[in-house]
């Protein structure tokens, strides 16, 4: 073994070229161990009889001998390039071919492209599929080395590689509409960018005969690198209508949700500009069979492309309601901001639905929708919701009801029936936060009867503790009704210091001041007495009276 060993080595290295026949020779020896040994020593040699034979026996190999040529990059190119551009008049010729594209691919021979190409798109070519199969995939794995950290191992470097064989593929583009190989169309989009010259050129004239065939692979292809291309056109600012178009068309699952990924919760403008552009988006048309096969934060993403694009109004709304009943926390919360962007009786109703959510951002948000026209039905929820835990929806509400604020019950208070001025003044109380500071302001007023409808509103929302400061001062005004208003006040209120400032009415020299403030007290004293115990009823015998 050492010597056959020894032999393999010198026939490897020696000058002598006829160590070539021998080692070929090697190659087709019944023993296992033999074609290995000799492939191993003619990899050291550079010998295109030797590389054709290999290239020959390639379909024989099996996958270990077969690695060994692959990690030896570029022996056998020269022999893939000849098999590749010979004639095709025997089956022999057939087989090399076939070889050729087999072993451009294990390979990994980027350089073969243009060939591998033009033989596709020969139209008398009769197995003109292999090679553009071939083309695809090598392109596929070039598109996955351009966007992966660079191997400096491999001197090749992908993006000169990509440069060098993009004029080739745009040509075969150029031609489709002849060839009708969408293979050669799929490749040329892995390793293009979005401004590639032909693909622009033909993006922006749907009359150019190859047109139908590149959208048809924009529309259809679900390889990452085609993806990535056509999502790219949504950060294009002069994005070709036909690429957006194309983009909408789609209905596969796979690129809906890398669509909505690109999209997000906040797209940029220039997203949203590109979204706005799109009338109509095919996917939606059955949007509930999708609805339920995405993650929270993508159906957050789709109510944002409903929102953003140029949709019928009815479609959006239909989809923002399926959000609402159907969605993700993040989904729903997403559908009912949307909403405030619609108006009209079915965006109210969906609203209306809106406010039995769970979730009080999503109640919130449908009460944002309202705005400052809700309907004397929704009147009651938007109270409820005054007294909420959660500060955004009572925020919400507020805002909602801002109608209902002090200065404009002030303005229809003489007009008001008493009743009305309880019901109206309670929700002001509710809605609105200047209300204390406000009748402050009034209480504090010039003209006596703005002070005593100040005095009258404190009374009867319950408000004279928080307005004790503004009111005690009152006890001196010039004006004895003026006291007189302000010691009724303050005899409704539980406050010690209110009733020191009734002590101190009582000195007032106006009688009807000092009376006023004497019945207070009196009436404060007379509710906190303890009532007097009854004595204790006599025991019956139950017996006794049997």
């Amino acid at each position: 073994m050492a010597g056959i060993a020894d032999t393999l080595q010198l026939l490897a290295e020696t000058a002598n070229e006829a160590a070539v026949p021998v080692l070929v020779a090697a190659l087709k020896t019944p023993d296992r161990r033999r074609p290995k040994q000799a492939l191993q020593a003619l990899l050291h040699r550079a010998d295109p009889a030797a590389e054709m034979e290999v290239l020959a026996r390639w379909h024989q190999w099996p996958e270990p001998m077969r690695r060994l040529v692959a990690d030896k990059p570029g022996w056998l190119s020269g022999v893939i390039h000849t098999a590749l551009a010979g004639r095709l008049d025997s089956a022999a010729a057939e087989e090399l071919f076939r070889n050729a594209c087999a072993a451009a691919l294990a390979t990994r021979d980027y350089d073969q492209i243009p060939a591998l190409a033009t033989a596709a798109a020969d139209v008398k070519n009769k197995i003109r599929a292999q090679p553009a199969e071939t083309t695809l995939l090598l392109a596929e794995m070039l598109f996955e080395e351009l966007h992966a950290p660079r191997d400096y191992r491999v001197r090749r470097d992908p993006q000169l590689q990509r440069a060098n064989l993009l004029p080739s593929l745009e040509r075969m583009a150029d031609t489709v509409d002849q060839h009708q190989r969408l293979e050669l169309i799929e490749a040329l989009l892995l390793l293009a960018e979005r401004d590639t010259a032909t693909i622009k050129r033909i993006l922006q004239s749907p009359r150019d005969p190859s047109f139908p065939a590149l959208t048809q692979v924009l529309r259809q292809s679900s390889r990452p690198g085609v993806i990535r291309l056509l999502l790219s056109y949504l950060d294009d600012p002069h994005a070709p209508r036909a690429a957006l178009e194309t983009l909408a068309k789609r209905r596969d699952l796979q690129f809906i949700r890398q669509l909505l990924r690109k999209v997000g919760n906040q797209p940029p403008n220039v997203v949203r500009s590109n979204l706005h552009r799109i009338e109509e988006v095919n996917w939606l048309s059955d949007a509930s069979a999708v609805f339920g096969s995405l993650a929270e934060g993508e159906q957050a993403a789709a109510i944002q492309l409903v929102i953003e694009a140029n949709l019928v109004p009815s479609q959006a709304l239909q989809i923002l309601s399926l959000g609402l009943q159907d969605g993700s926390p993040e989904g729903r919360r997403a559908a009912a901001t949307g909403l405030v962007r619609f108006a009209g009786a079915e965006a109210d109703e969906i609203a209306w639905q809106a406010l039995d959510d769970e979730d009080p951002i999503v109640r919130a948000q449908a009460v944002t929708r309202m705005g400052k026209h809700a309907t004397p039905t929704v009147i009651p929820r938007l109270l409820g919701m005054l007294d909420s835990s959660h500060q955004l929806e009572r925020e919400a509400a507020q805002a909602c009801l801002d109608e209902y604020n002090f200065e404009r019950y002030l303005l229809a208070y003489d007009t008001m029936a008493p009743e009305t001025r309880h019901a109206t003044g309670l929700l002001v109380k509710k809605v609105d936060a200047t209300l204390i500071s406000q009748l402050t302001t009034e209480l504090q007023a010039p003209v006596r009867a703005r002070r005593a409808r100040a005095i009258e509103i404190a009374i009867m929302l319950e408000l004279i503790p928080d307005l004790f400061d503004a009111l005690s001062p009152l006890l001196g005004d010039e004006d004895q009704y003026t006291r007189l208003d302000a010691v009724r006040a303050l005899a409704t209120c539980e406050l010690p210091e209110s009733q020191q400032a009734l002590r101190r009415a009582m000195l007032d020299h106006s009688p009807l001041v000092s009376q006023a403030a004497e019945a207070g007290l009196a009436r404060f004293q007379a509710s906190h007495e303890e009532p007097p115990i009854k004595p204790a009823e006599p025991l019956v015998d139950i017996e006794k009276e049997g």
